[in-house]
């Protein structure tokens, strides 16, 4: 770890020391991961005595609105995507909109209504597709969710869950018959690449090519960034793995916090950057987003972390933490529940109280803290409150309006002033042939209001 990067963890654990850049606004979001119902139980999610065939709102009024902080759901559990269970990749077999939702004998919930918790809540859609889905299962899924998620929702498109952790030896096998070279982790990684690459093209036949609006996501490990490695590696196999060059716009890790007790969980602040460091570091030269796919509390079952009210002030350093590393959403694991294990839950039943669901408060008034900003291909615009940004292939356009003099700075994640310009006319334009592809922070003082700090992606 270089000495700037010293810094950030430093300033990130609350040292503070000066001359660190410390963003008004974030460039991450918080996203929100649900629990298997059936592990659960029904009343977290749903109002009681539904009738599937005719509902059109089963929700749980408190899910709803326990549901603000977040920018993203993360339905993995819900999807039931590995091998054996669920539909097992067969669309004919998934569960319709019309059975019941409990998730039992191993029944996945239903795209629907999914898709319908993401339009009453205005969040973007995230899934996991089955392990064993076919061509036709990835269009058909692809079909839906555009048919009926609304316009301004985005969707987050991840093939399984944690192939290096479940069934890790499938996977490999898999790489290995296909003629992948290299050991049997790095076969396994390339075929989860290439079945990746298979499912993002399908929904770039329904949705367009780089469209917006999907999120081509590949999940990594968080201790191990040579995962992460050999998936770029893979990627630019355009021999067999991805042969029309489809094109990913994120990875993800999941950096949990295993310490027993607060000070524990602390203590492990440091080696969380690393992981998230390690992994931007990748990203950034590939040009695509950091994202935590899970993040949160992993502590020994029966640990009582949940109820220490110490844990608000570690929660918003965590945040904070991830953030400085440079993700982009960072989606807790989980939203409700999971308490009798490991400790999962931001909030450890729906409508708990805000004055004891202490994560759940710290994820809440993170996110009132630090406004999330939106990141948009080059050539499209950014559109905040001010300033708007245009992102093209060589140049950032800064129009904050009203402003006839002030400065603009872009700055690396970790804090480095790479370029400043004055404003003049209300108007900024950033030369970005130097420095490449990747995420950075865009500051814009114009001696009228307080700086404004948000992300551009400069691919």
């Amino acid at each position: 770890m270089n000495a700037l990067h010293k810094t950030c963890v430093a300033a990130v654990l609350g040292v503070g020391l000066a001359g660190m850049l410390a963003p008004t606004n974030a460039a991450m979001s918080v996203g929100g991961n649900f629990w298997n119902i059936s592990w659960e139980g029904t009343s977290d999610f749903f109002q009681s005595g539904v009738n599937w065939a005719t509902t059109t709102n089963p929700w749980n009024p408190a899910l709803l609105t326990d549901c603000a902080p977040y920018t993203t759901l993360r339905f993995m559990d819900w999807c039931l995507p590995l091998q054996g269970s669920g539909d097992n990749g067969v669309w004919a077999n998934r569960t319709q909109k019309t059975a019941s939702q409990d998730m039992s004998g191993d029944r996945a919930v239903a795209y629907e209504w999914m898709i319908d918790l993401c339009n009453r809540t205005d969040k973007d859609m995230w899934i996991c597709v089955p392990t064993m889905a076919d061509t036709n299962y990835s269009y058909q899924l692809a079909q839906l969710i555009n048919n009926l998620l609304e316009s301004g929702r985005r969707v987050i498109v991840e093939y399984t869950n944690e192939h290096w952790n479940y069934n890790a030896d499938w996977y490999n096998q898999q790489g290995a018959n296909m003629g992948f070279s290299g050991d049997a982790t790095t076969q396994g990684d390339w075929y989860y690449t290439y079945r990746s690459v298979q499912v993002w093209r399908q929904f770039e036949r329904v949705f367009g090519s780089n469209s917006p609006r999907i999120v081509k996501f590949l999940g990594a490990f968080a201790v191990n960034s040579s995962v992460a490695g050999h998936m770029f590696a893979a990627l630019n196999n355009t021999t067999t793995v991805n042969p029309t060059g489809v094109r990913a716009d994120a990875v993800g890790i999941a950096p949990y916090m295993r310490g027993t007790d607060v000070a524990g969980c602390i203590a492990e602040l440091p080696n969380k950057y690393q992981e998230a460091r390690n992994h931007y570091t990748l990203a950034n030269r590939a040009g695509v987003q950091l994202m935590c796919y899970e993040a949160g509390f992993e502590t020994a079952s029966g640990s009582s972390i949940a109820s220490d009210p110490a844990v608000y002030g570690l929660v918003r350093r965590y945040l904070d933490t991830l953030n400085v590393a440079g993700v982009v959403v960072c989606n807790w694991y989980t939203a409700v529940g999971g308490t009798s294990g490991y400790q999962w839950g931001a909030k450890r039943t729906t409508g708990e109280s805000m004055s004891v669901a202490h994560k759940y408060r710290a994820i809440y008034d993170w996110m009132a803290a630090h406004p999330p900003v939106a990141v948009e291909r080059p050539g499209l615009t950014i559109t905040t409150a001010r300033p708007r940004v245009a992102v093209q292939s060589t140049t950032v356009k800064v129009v904050v309006p009203g402003a006839q003099a002030g400065a603009v700075s872009l700055f690396s994640m970790n804090g480095a002033v790479l370029q400043s310009r004055e404003i003049t006319s209300g108007t900024a334009l950033l030369s970005t042939g130097t420095f490449g592809p990747g995420c950075y922070l865009l500051r814009t003082t114009d001696g009228a209001t307080t700086p404004q700090t948000q992300t551009v992606v400069i691919r």
